[in-house]
């Protein structure tokens, strides 16, 4: 999937194994300033899935209460709940819950574009029926 210039990201490929939408994501990251094409190499962030919204939730709640700087987001592939934050030597960390499954087919649901949200006030339950008219995955 391409990314728009203004992103820090090139490009990313979702790579699954089993149903879940995806359990490695590849990204080539823009080079600010670099004028020869090359893309950096290194590690863009590690990703742990929690059990249930309200798992999620907590977690939010303990970083905050750490003052660490979190982001919550929903869309994007996968279409998941998820929270981002820094570990203690800066590497991008996520927690998510509930994403997408793929079918026997191998397709995956429509791209939804990423909402940063507050989780506090999240309406889980128009997430849920979103998700519900959205449909399974092709």
């Amino acid at each position: 999937m391409p990314y728009p210039e203004s992103s820090p990201l090139v490009a990313g490929a979702w790579l699954r194994c089993g149903s879940d939408h995806h359990c490695l994501a590849l990204f080539g990251i823009r080079q600010p300033g670099s004028t020869t094409g090359e893309l950096p190499v290194g590690l863009h962030h590690l990703a742990f899935e929690v059990g249930s919204f309200e798992d999620l939730l907590a977690a939010y709640r303990v970083i905050r209460a750490r003052q660490l700087p979190v982001e919550a987001r929903i869309g994007g592939p996968g279409w998941q709940v998820r929270v981002y934050f820094p570990d203690p030597e800066g590497n991008q960390v996520e927690l998510y819950w509930d994403m997408d499954r793929i079918g026997w087919d191998g397709l995956s649901r429509a791209y939804v574009p990423i909402q940063v949200i507050d989780l506090e006030s999240f309406d889980l339950v128009s997430y849920r029926a979103g998700k519900e008219r959205a449909g399974p995955p092709p």
